[in-house]
């Protein structure tokens, strides 16, 4: 159609890490927080980790101008095979000057080998296939209207 939009999605960058090292058997490794400071108030929609094989647990953390912090969304059984994006019942206003951390975590262990089908005596890298790694946290948000 030609109806412009009423809202334009942005404000917020996906925070991501591409140096992994997961050491062979690792049992429980952190990667972050990755850190990013918004510069606009935002309206937030959803958020969306992401890891392979190896992601355990992800962790978005909101912290705010006042010195208040809060959750945005804690996955503490993340699984691969979900792939799941993560909406807000409603949308939630962030102001500026607002950091937002993302932080994963990846377990490289034998029992998690066996649960997921890799090679646990591999040093794991970043990388597009699913036995590899990444560690990417992307968000939703629009640009909070005037």
């Amino acid at each position: 159609t030609s109806t412009p939009p009423k809202r334009q999605l942005g404000g917020v960058k996906p925070l991501m890490n591409f140096d992994i090292n997961i050491p062979p058997f690792e049992k429980r490794l952190q990667i972050g927080p990755i850190k990013q400071t918004i510069k606009d108030d935002v309206d937030l929609i959803s958020f969306m980790p992401h890891m392979h094989m190896r992601g355990t647990e992800a962790l978005f953390e909101l912290f705010y101008p006042d010195g208040t912090s809060e959750v945005g969304l804690h996955v503490p059984q993340y699984d691969f095979s979900w792939q799941t994006v993560y909406y807000l019942k409603e949308m939630k206003r962030i102001p500026a000057g607002t950091r937002i951390e993302y932080t994963a975590w990846y377990d490289n262990s034998k029992e998690m080998a066996e649960k997921r089908g890799f090679d646990p005596a591999q040093e794991v890298h970043y990388g597009e296939s699913s036995t590899d790694e990444m560690t990417m946290g992307f968000i939703m948000a629009a640009v909070a209207k005037d």
